[in-house]
């Protein structure tokens, strides 16, 4: 397959039922976050794979728009280490830049990550949460920061499911700059 058509394929999912990821490919999803590229390799995130219900129900509780999401068997957390640019500031003129390039970076190994499941046939949503809640849940220390959930498992037979629409290219893509 080619990749336009693995990425046409991919969809977020937000209802899920209990089958769980295997050890072997939830290892391999992690691998590919591992993997991913980031601004002066500086890796700058932890994943914690959270598989116990109680605390993944009070994770999606505090996302933004998780009204609708069946909560999924497990889910990995992403932190963002924001020491990173304590440290250096190689990839950014500033901190606050540094820190901007800590979350795209973050995102490239999510994506990454959901990419993988999909070729092992796991699907996944996203979700973004409160921080100051998710960081108090994981435990996550100061100057760290829970900024996405990844929904791992199965998608629930008859789910609904959103029509996967794109914008045409003439209406996202400009030449040379920004226009309207």
């Amino acid at each position: 397959m080619d990749f336009l058509r693995f990425l046409k394929t991919r969809h977020s999912v937000y209802d899920f039922d209990k089958t769980r990821v295997s050890v072997r490919d939830l290892r391999r999803i992690l691998e590919a976050g591992r993997w991913s590229p980031s601004c002066h390799n500086t890796q700058p995130w932890k994943f914690i794979v959270v598989k116990d219900r109680k605390r993944i129900l009070r994770l999606v509780d505090c996302c933004t728009s998780a009204a609708f999401a069946i909560p999924p068997p497990q889910l990995i957390a992403v932190v963002l280490d924001k020491t990173c640019v304590d440290i250096s500031n190689v990839c950014a003129p500033n901190v606050e830049h540094g820190l901007l390039d800590a979350h795209v970076c973050c995102g490239t190994a999510a994506m990454s990550m959901a990419l993988m499941a999909h070729a092992l046939r796991i699907d996944t949503g996203f979700l973004t949460p409160n921080p100051v809640i998710a960081d108090k849940l994981l435990e996550v220390p100061k100057k760290r920061k829970t900024v996405l959930l990844i929904l791992l498992g199965k998608e629930r037979k008859g789910a609904f499911r959103k029509p996967k629409t794109r914008k045409s290219m003439k209406d996202i893509v400009c030449k040379e700059r920004y226009h309207a």
